[in-house]
């Protein structure tokens, strides 16, 4: 006896019969609802990556901080019960930084570099979600897995191919962001080097050229996404596949979109933010300064003798942003897919 197939989920839904009509048609679909959400992502995530960028790279707030708690490698070396106070080191940091910020620069400070990253979303996002689509058509293609059906396979290579295409667009867009988020400017100094994303966009293309200075930082954009993308999607997936099981449903509710849009962005966050941190460094330098990028970084790590967990500096603004920001972001998405097909796994 033929089992009835299940409503498949937009989210899901992918080349049948290998018909290409039905493909573009996903490809875009998919397309201006990643555009959308990225868009929703970028307003409620910015303010947190701006902390998250200046903990990453400025060395003296970390100085000052230690002078006043201890050194840093007292948090690796003894004192480590579950209620020692170095645990909360980098918590400290992180709302020093934000009182920081916004004592020296004000409020808007949070939102620096936020136009060209907002204006820029919609096309790496759509990015995103297409180069997902080309992944899991391909995986599907040659493995012959039905459509729509449930595979961890799948996911991670849809998600590989969405890191992996979006990259190409993201790169320009972070370097150009790092960079404005990097000036600072205090009510005593208003004079910054870059007055806006336009004008940094020009200055590194007349200083630096269009393929060294939009692309700065390639390779370690791509070491950060396309492992980034393949475990977002597999926690995001699963996270709805578990909540949907204890319903005894197919479709997936508003919350549990949430949720499962955050777990997957925090996940993702957790194993990113070590590349995170170079590709900072590497993007913010003065031309010259680390000529074999993440290699030179690393090099100039141990020199100093900074310890392993530099590598996870701004961790704490990342995870506070990344799980509603990662939230809105897939919500948006298949909010806009939901009106976008006659079936959602949205419930109506």
């Amino acid at each position: 006896m033929v089992q009835p197939m299940l409503p498949m989920d937009p989210s899901r839904q992918t080349l049948h019969n290998n018909h290409p009509t039905q493909f573009i048609s996903l490809l875009l679909k998919r397309a201006v609802a990643g555009g959308f959400a990225g868009t929703c992502s970028a307003i409620v995530g910015h303010p947190f990556d701006t902390v998250k960028v200046t903990m990453q790279i400025d060395n003296k707030l970390w100085r000052n901080y230690e002078r006043q708690s201890g050194p840093l490698k007292h948090e690796i070396r003894g004192q480590r019960g579950l209620i020692s106070p170095h645990r909360f080191k980098h918590l400290g940091i992180t709302l020093k930084c934000a009182a920081q910020i916004l004592r020296n620069e004000g409020v808007f400070a949070f939102y620096k570099g936020m136009l060209f990253p907002l204006l820029s979303s919609v096309p790496w996002t759509a990015a995103t979600f297409a180069g997902y689509t080309v992944g899991e058509q391909l995986f599907e293609s040659i493995s012959a897995l039905p459509p729509g059906q449930f595979s961890n396979k799948k996911f991670l290579i849809g998600g590989f191919a969405a890191g992996f295409f979006s990259s190409f667009i993201a790169c320009p867009i972070d370097r150009v962001k790092c960079l404005l988020q990097a000036q600072t400017k205090s009510r005593f100094n208003s004079s910054v080097r870059y007055k806006g994303p336009f004008h940094c966009a020009l200055q590194v293309y007349k200083h630096e050229g269009f393929f060294y200075g939009n692309y700065k930082g390639f390779g370690i954009t791509l070491w950060r996404r396309i492992p980034n993308f393949g475990i977002y999607f597999i926690v995001y997936e699963n996270t709805k596949e578990i909540c949907r099981k204890r319903r005894h449903s197919s479709k997936s509710s508003g919350a549990e979109i949430l949720l499962a849009g955050g777990m997957g962005g925090t996940t993702a966050c957790i194993f990113s933010i070590a590349p995170d941190t170079i590709k900072t460094r590497v993007q913010t330098a003065q031309p010259g300064q680390y000529p074999r990028g993440m290699r030179s970084v690393i090099k100039e790590m141990i020199h100093r003798g900074e310890p392993a967990t530099t590598l996870f500096r701004g961790l704490p603004p990342a995870l506070i942003r990344t799980f509603p920001a990662s939230a809105m972001y897939m919500f948006s998405y298949e909010l806009v897919m939901k009106y976008l097909h006659n079936e959602s796994h949205l419930p109506r």
